[in-house]
């Protein structure tokens, strides 16, 4: 795992010390105390935000949550000594920037919202697996005519989750086209977007709708350039 996970291991060792007694076994098994970490969490949300960019982990434990919020290249850690309950909802706060989630009366179909100063968010929640963490990227698409008049260019990120699916949010953040006098720009727009993919050793492939987009894997990174056309660029980078 990436940088949430040393923050998580971290928070959870830190809870764990100040709610529980150490003794010997502590110092003879350490299979035991990371046994004892992993059952702390109950379950995992994640998702990507717009407004402008980011991802998050939330980790719903026994007394509580924690989540990191990556939001414009900054890393803000969570915290509430409350536990959520079914039909309720739960806040999360660092002081600076906040998140909400709330369930229903089953504890389904959760739904999230962030409080960033400055800044109107909108954002995706997925359940992750445990067996088959989610995995989130942030990044941006762009399209670009043959002249270079017309730019079409968005921030894009998503989440891989279950094996085979992907949820995502879009944000149009230039639209224009000078030779067409009619163009009716979408900048500003936002939009949830979804699929199923296929991944492999070197590429994720993507399925949206009718569209099918091979993205490559580059270290942490998923490139994708069309130059047929004009050119049509994807650029995605795992946060979490």
């Amino acid at each position: 795992m990436k940088r949430t996970i040393l923050y998580l291991i971290g928070i959870l060792s830190g809870l764990l010390f100040s709610v529980t007694s150490c003794n010997k076994d502590c110092d003879t098994n350490p299979q035991q105390n990371t046994n004892t970490l992993q059952t702390l969490v109950t379950r995992t949300y994640t998702g990507v935000l717009v407004g402008s960019t980011g991802a998050y982990e939330l980790n719903l434990i026994e007394n509580g949550a924690i989540a990191s919020v990556v939001f414009d290249d900054e890393t803000y850690n969570l915290y509430s000594n409350e536990t959520l309950e079914n039909s309720q909802s739960l806040t999360l706060s660092d002081g600076s920037i906040s998140l909400t989630v709330e369930v229903d009366e089953n504890g389904d179909n959760p739904a999230i919202s962030f409080t960033i100063p400055g800044h109107n968010i909108e954002a995706t929640i997925v359940l992750s697996n445990q067996t088959n963490p989610n995995r989130n990227y942030i990044g941006s698409t762009e399209s670009v005519s043959p002249s270079e008049a017309k730019v079409y260019r968005t921030t894009f990120n998503l989440t891989l989750h279950d094996g085979n699916k992907w949820t995502g949010i879009e944000r149009v953040d230039l639209d224009i086209d000078p030779g067409n006098p009619n163009h009716q720009s979408a900048q500003g727009q936002t939009i949830k977007v979804d699929g199923t993919f296929i991944e492999n050793e070197s590429t994720v492939i993507l399925t949206r709708s009718n569209s099918i987009y091979t993205l490559y894997k580059v270290s942490d990174e998923l490139k994708l350039y069309q130059a047929a056309g004009g050119t049509f660029e994807v650029m995605l980078t795992q946060v979490n």
